[in-house]
């Protein structure tokens, strides 16, 4: 943080890229898990 208390530009980027990064795994497990869920469907 800088003198006002306020995160720097780098630190503001990285906490961004975190959450993308984040974002990004659970769409991917998501998407996985949406196959599985259908296939299980038709089988029923």
């Amino acid at each position: 943080m800088n003198k006002k208390g306020k995160k720097s530009e780098s630190e503001f980027h990285s906490v961004r890229n975190l959450l993308r990064e984040s974002w990004e795994l659970a769409s991917i497990l998501n998407f996985l898990q949406v196959p599985e869920e259908m296939s299980y469907d038709l089988l029923i």
